[in-house]
């Protein structure tokens, strides 16, 4: 769902991160311009490998990894936003303030949408989000890897 929005408010980037092979080719059919498997490599460089060492604009974190989420300063350019939507396994959770303060980062948390709620109907309403569209990928993918 976080692609789908960051699609629909013009995202044209959309690089998809995950341990999980059914769920980066989840993400391809949603319309990730790119995924990364990080079960055998490092995310963090293959990431600055495809934005050519710059990061990424935004980091949506949406993982409740630990490791994933002390990574996600990594991954954004510099004056760029990192994004916290999965709630951390752990209270606390080694984070890299060196890096936030080194690249003037903005960092965000989300808790259960309560600022989005409204914003989330209107995509709906006008179908700049079709969830339909998302149901139908997701059976097809499933029908896909399940044999």
């Amino acid at each position: 769902m976080t692609l789908l929005v960051a699609r629909a408010f013009g995202a044209r980037q959309l690089i998809a991160i995950d341990v999980q092979a059914r769920r980066l080719g989840l993400a391809k059919a949603a319309g990730a311009t790119s995924c990364i498997d990080r079960t055998p490599i490092d995310p963090v460089r293959a990431l600055m490998e495809a934005t050519a060492g710059r990061g990424v604009d935004v980091v949506f974190d949406t993982t409740g990894s630990s490791k994933a989420c002390a990574q996600t300063p990594e991954l954004a350019r510099r004056g760029g936003v990192v994004t916290r939507v999965g709630w951390p396994e752990g209270v606390l959770v080694p984070f890299p303030i060196s890096v936030v303060l080194e690249r003037e980062l903005d960092v965000r948390g989300v808790n259960r949408y309560c600022n989005s709620f409204d914003a989330a109907v209107k995509l709906l309403e006008s179908g700049a989000v079709d969830v339909k569209q998302l149901s139908r990928k997701w059976a097809s993918f499933m029908l896909r890897t399940s044999s």
